[in-house]
């Protein structure tokens, strides 16, 4: 297959950052929306800032950490998706015993103008009030929470068992939908198409392969990212005993009316 339409983020170099952290830009992997891949060793901790413009979902992969957004301080594990809106100042730090791997999707898509360190200042909200020095905060005021995971799981078209991340209104806002989906031991989804969803797909855990059209296939595993642009007749297969578990972005956001099969 066309390395266009299917990559793995592992054989990609890293960039710099200031935060020290294994970063990987995927860049815009939809027209709405960029996607970064971070990985953080063991009680690292990113900057505090905020963005004007940009909103961002962190999705954890493995690892624990808390996130801090705005007045709120979040326990999060792997399947955690949380939504950070412009103007709220965020950081995220490594509690766990090894790494945290994390997705942070940018919409619209990242913009490295658009990132503003906090200092300190109260907002209008009086969020982050504190001390400060070089992005740094006080960590001693949060009462930090356990975030709940509570999708409701609803078994896909394809034959996948799927859970919706964003709600209605992030979806209209934002242009997207993201979910993340199950496909079962040695099972192969049903092969469709959509003439209105543009589609990203991002394996989490698992091994498969994705076959797009009647021509088209190649082997994906954990890191493997997949565009499928509207019109292409795409389908999974899980080739393994264990399930074969996958982020899928769509935008516009799917509709159950979009999947066809020809």
């Amino acid at each position: 297959m066309d390395n266009a339409y299917a990559t793995n983020i592992y054989g990609m170099k890293p960039v710099a950052n200031v935060c020290d952290q294994i970063l990987r830009e995927i860049g815009s992997v939809l027209p709405v929306v960029s996607m970064a891949h971070v990985i953080m060793e063991h009680e690292n901790v990113s900057l505090m800032h905020k963005h004007t413009h940009m909103t961002e979902i962190y999705y954890i992969l493995d690892g624990k950490g808390i996130l801090y957004n705005g007045d709120m301080a979040l326990e999060v594990e792997k399947n955690a998706c949380v939504v950070i809106d412009p103007g709220k100042n965020h950081k995220l730090k490594n509690i766990g015993e090894g790494r945290l791997e994390h997705l942070v999707f940018a919409c619209p898509p990242f913009d490295p103008n658009d990132i503003v360190l906090y200092e300190g200042e109260d907002n209008e909200n009086g969020e982050n009030s504190g001390n400060s020095e070089n992005g740094k905060d006080d960590d001693s005021k949060y009462k930090v929470e356990k975030f709940v995971f509570d999708k409701k799981a609803i078994e896909a078209q394809d034959g996948a068992i799927v859970y919706e991340l964003l709600d209605e209104a992030a979806q209209y806002i934002l242009g997207i939908q993201i979910a993340r989906g199950v496909l079962p031991a040695r099972r192969t989804a049903t092969k469709h198409y959509h003439k209105m969803s543009h589609e990203v797909y991002y394996v989490i855990s698992g091994k498969g392969r994705v076959h797009l059209d009647n021509k088209s296939s190649a082997k994906i595993g954990k890191g493997s990212y997949v565009n499928v642009p509207v019109g292409r007749e795409h389908a999974l297969q899980n080739t393994s005993d264990e399930e074969l578990e996958v982020l899928c972005l769509s935008t516009p956001p799917f509709k159950a009316e979009d999947f066809l099969k020809k």
